[in-house]
């Protein structure tokens, strides 16, 4: 299958297992979003903010690949 066709529980797991192009796609699919919701809940208007947060957000979700568990949707 495609990867940018793939639901993001299966994405994220294959990045588990070591394809890092699925990440590709978790990131291009959720990082606009994110920085949207972020800006809008910071309220500041503070664009640098938000990217530090989006990239920090991003940062735990790699760091914790390993103990990710699908209990819930991966958004």
């Amino acid at each position: 299958a495609v990867l940018r066709e793939l639901p993001d529980e299966e994405l994220f797991d294959r990045f588990r297992r070591g394809e890092r192009a699925a990440f590709d796609v978790l990131l291009r699919r959720h990082r606009a979003p994110l920085f949207t919701f972020v800006l809008r809940t910071l309220g500041t208007g503070d664009r640098a903010r938000a990217e530090d947060l989006v990239q920090d957000a991003f940062i735990r979700v790699i760091k914790g690949a390993k103990d990710w568990e699908q209990r819930a949707k991966f958004s």
